[in-house]
């Protein structure tokens, strides 16, 4: 009959406390840690000591890092 309902109809899944998304909208603010301050320095040591030329660019979360041989 239609008012029993079949053990393989679920009933329709209800949002949690809402989409996964808004966990990203709101990034962590850039702070360098002691490991990347440390890192950044070697780089830079090694950039100036060999004649490179680093371009950087932040866009969104992600840091293009371009280096060029002068």
């Amino acid at each position: 009959s239609q008012n029993s309902a079949e053990p393989w109809m679920a009933e329709p899944k209800r949002p949690m406390d809402g989409p996964k998304e808004r966990v990203l909208d709101n990034p962590p603010p850039d702070v360098p840690t002691p490991i990347l301050k440390r890192k950044r320095k070697m780089l830079e040591s090694f950039v100036n000591f060999r004649h490179f030329i680093v371009l950087s660019r932040k866009i969104g979360q992600l840091r293009y890092v371009l280096i060029l041989r002068s």
